[in-house]
């Protein structure tokens, strides 16, 4: 049978940091064990999400043009 991971992301800040929940689980039924925990704060994740993401466009749009070629 498969097993279903499941990472719940709270309300919080990067300033201050996320209560998470992580379950885990048989598929289709509840989950055998959860862990509550907290993300440490870390202001520069936001930055470094901004340049994952232009990275990111950046070879989706290099493909795009490979193909028309």
């Amino acid at each position: 049978m498969n097993k279903l991971i499941v990472l719940k992301i709270g309300e919080g800040s990067f300033e201050q940091g996320f209560p998470v929940t992580f379950q885990v689980g048989e598929e289709g039924a509840r989950p055998a064990t959860e862990v509550t925990g907290k993300l440490l704060p870390d202001q520069e994740l936001p930055g470094l999400y901004q340049q994952w993401q232009v990275t990111y466009r950046g070879v989706g749009a290099a493909f795009s043009t490979f193909g028309s070629r």
